[in-house]
């Protein structure tokens, strides 16, 4: 995982007809007019430079070398086929400050799994040797389409950079307030559907018997769902592979049945995942399922994630940005059953009904299991406890168990213990491993871990949690054990007698994230994590991105009821609103779960 931390205060302006929220805002005759006010940033120091904070930031400035300087982001809202035809936005840059050091440039991304943190940042000497003010524009914006709790909606994220820097001459200029002026057309129709459905559960038909007790549940509960057939989608829409072929019903589902949910069933041999061609630290190829939810653009348009037609999916390079046109925003909340056999199926098809019928009103949902320690020691900041704090306070009414290395709490059998008197949720945060987990006590180089081994002893049964997984490798669907038997001797030994056996190593022991889903008696009911090594930015002054970021904000789009796939959903939009296009953090992290699962069940 990698090292980042920070919250964010986000405004948004919901545009229904004529009706905004909030701020110095008018809407008349299809026009926005909103004015930001900026207080004055806030300088602290260290011994080598200094670093900014503003009142009204929603982020920072974060990219590798560069000044550390606050952006305010505004979160303008619009109905489904709304047509964006102007943006003007002026800044009244109206002081000045001379500073005595330079502005703190940012770190680098450093994996999560790594245990070599970069502390000292390098310069990007383009910038600080340049007398001209960064960021060099005052402002942009990025147009998206996805889902916002129950609505397909329009985001126009509008980015206000108030604070400039000369790092040449060491000066600052200074904004004091931001005029946005936004015109718009409204949509010219009512999109209607046909047949409303809330769930279609995509398969191979072998497992169709065994999914339908799921779909009869599901339509007991009001939740209108039916099955699709692999074989059908094969045989009837087009495509140039076969996840594309399951896009395009999708996307068919999307526009005539108002699907809101997709549950594929299927390990990745079975059903397939888009492999995209992100390229970050020479890893090639991340596997994800945000490519079947990311159904439309902006525009209502199929979005392919293939803009330049190269047949390379998802093209994104950390030097260069996003070369493929993909906004990223799910249209649909997506999850994944990564089932290898009937058994399987009929194992988490129980799982879930048994939770939606029994766990409402039961007092082990409302324990909160928060998991971590120094992700990276001797940082000065114990980065997994700082994360899994803003978790509990986001939660207040949760009881918080901490089982944390500074607390000598986070053991495996002190992990096994709480889970199995219950909990609603589970938050880890540190490091992860295709086949488990481990983080260090404060400054302190070795880790505690708990592997897979250790699931024998979680007998938690119809006690189940949702986990997030605030760490690296935990959802790898991929996962290829002759790898990782030299990483794990205990389990080598077991991969070597399997190996002679008629059992398959990969059924018996997937990917960590997928064991705790497909285990009998106990395990989880959902789980979210990485498909390939994740980065996350904390420091002392607060959660900035990546895996920590979406850790956080996942819990904070918590409520009564609510769907776990619109949970993740929350954390996806806050993370595109105010961390930006980050291909890698969006697209490896998963749900393995029910994506319509009611968290806490039906009264």
């Amino acid at each position: 995982m990698k090292k980042i931390l920070s919250i964010i205060i986000v405004t948004v302006v919901l545009i229904s007809g004529l009706v905004a929220a909030g701020g110095q805002k008018t809407i008349k005759n299809n026009t926005i007019n909103d004015e930001i006010i900026f207080s004055n940033p806030t300088i602290n120091e260290d011994l080598k430079f200094i670093n900014l904070d503003l009142a009204e930031k929603t982020s920072m400035i974060l990219e590798p070398g560069e000044p550390r300087l606050p952006i305010v982001t505004q979160v303008y809202k619009f109905p489904y086929g709304t047509s964006i035809k102007s943006i003007d936005v002026k800044l009244t840059y109206d002081s000045e400050l001379y500073l005595t050091k330079k502005i703190m440039p940012n770190s680098d991304r450093t994996p999560i799994g790594s245990s070599n943190l970069e502390i000292d940042a390098k310069k990007d000497l383009t910038i600080y040797e340049n007398e001209d003010f960064f960021p060099y524009l005052n402002y942009d914006y990025d147009l998206g389409g996805g889902r916002d709790k129950q609505d397909n909606i329009i985001f126009l994220k509008i980015n206000l950079y108030p604070v400039q820097y000369s790092p040449k001459n060491d000066i600052l200029k200074i904004a004091s307030k931001a005029r946005i002026e936004i015109t718009y057309d409204k949509p010219t129709k009512t999109i209607t559907s046909k047949d409303d459905y809330d769930l279609v559960i995509i398969s191979p038909s072998d497992f169709s018997e065994a999914l339908q007790p799921l779909v009869n549940h599901k339509n007991s509960k009001g939740v209108s769902t039916f099955i699709k057939n692999l074989e059908d989608i094969y045989d009837n829409y087009p495509g140039r592979d076969e996840a594309e072929q399951i896009k395009y019903f999708i996307f068919d589902a999307f526009e005539e049945m108002s699907i809101s949910y997709v549950m594929l069933v299927g390990s990745i041999d079975k059903l397939p995942i888009r492999f995209t061609d992100v390229n970050v630290w020479e890893t090639y190829g991340i596997p994800t399922d945000l490519y079947y939810a990311d159904i439309v653009d902006e525009h209502g348009d199929f979005c392919s994630w293939d803009s330049n037609g190269n047949d390379d999916f998802g093209e994104f390079n950390w030097q260069h940005g996003p070369i493929d046109e993909v906004d990223l925003y799910a249209d649909i909340g997506i999850g994944r059953l990564a089932c290898s056999s009937i058994k399987e199926v009929e194992t988490v098809v129980n799982k879930i009904i048994t939770y939606e019928t029994e766990t409402y009103g039961e007092s082990w949902f409302n324990n909160l299991i928060t998991m971590g320690g120094d992700t990276f020691p001797n940082d000065g900041v114990i980065e997994g406890e700082f994360v899994l704090q803003e978790v509990i306070d986001l939660m207040p009414d949760f009881n918080p168990i901490k089982l944390w290395t500074s607390l000598n709490t986070f053991r495996p059998m002190l992990i096994n213990y709480n889970i199995n008197k219950g909990a609603g949720f589970v938050s880890y945060s540190g490091h992860g491993y295709t086949q488990g987990f481990g983080t260090s006590p404060p400054d302190v180089e070795d880790r505690i871990e708990y592997y897979s081994l250790r699931l024998i002893g979680m007998r938690n049964r119809e006690k189940l949690p949702v986990f997030f997984f605030d760490a690296c490798s935990t959802a790898e669907l991929d996962f290829n054990w002759e790898g990782f038997e030299l990483f794990y001797p205990p389990l080598a030994v077991i991969f070597k007698i399997l190996k002679g056996s008629s059992y398959d190593p990969l059924e018996l022991y997937p990917c960590f994230a997928w064991m705790l889903m497909k285990k009998e008696n106990g395990g989880a009911i959902a789980t979210i994590g990485a498909t390939r090594v994740a980065f996350t930015h904390v420091d002392n002054w607060g959660i900035h991105a990546g895996a920590s970021y979406l850790n956080v904000n996942f819990f904070e789009g918590y409520e009564s009821g609510i769907a776990v796939s619109d949970m993740f959903i929350y954390a996806q939009n806050e993370y595109l609103n105010n961390v930006g296009p980050d291909c890698l953090t969006l697209e490896e992290f998963i749900l393995l779960g029910d994506p319509s699962l009611k968290i806490g069940g039906y009264p």
